[in-house]
């Protein structure tokens, strides 16, 4: 249930668009969860903050030896990024 709550908390904060999203976002990629809920709204997010920085994690957390949720998560976190995030032609 705190994870529940927590990961809710982490996605209205994060829909308001705030400049330091990132930053906020990032060190939830290390925390453990029942069912990965906090990485994979984490992942999720980072996905919308429209940053190419955050890529490569994108693409680190899809690969396989990930836990399935958190790849699930951060393959829709690539496809945000990659309609809202402008990258370019190499990313």
């Amino acid at each position: 249930q705190k994870h529940a709550l927590e990961a809710a908390l982490l996605q209205a904060y994060a829909e308001t668009q705030p400049p330091d999203a990132r930053d906020v976002l990032m060190p939830y990629l290390a925390e453990p969860s029942r069912n990965e809920i906090l990485r994979a709204t984490a992942l999720k997010q980072l996905g919308k903050c429209q940053e190419m920085g955050v890529l490569d994690s994108l693409i680190a957390w899809s690969q396989r030896g990930k836990p399935l949720q958190a790849r699930i998560a951060a393959l829709n976190g690539l496809a945000d990024l990659a309609t809202t995030g402008n990258p370019s032609d190499e990313q």
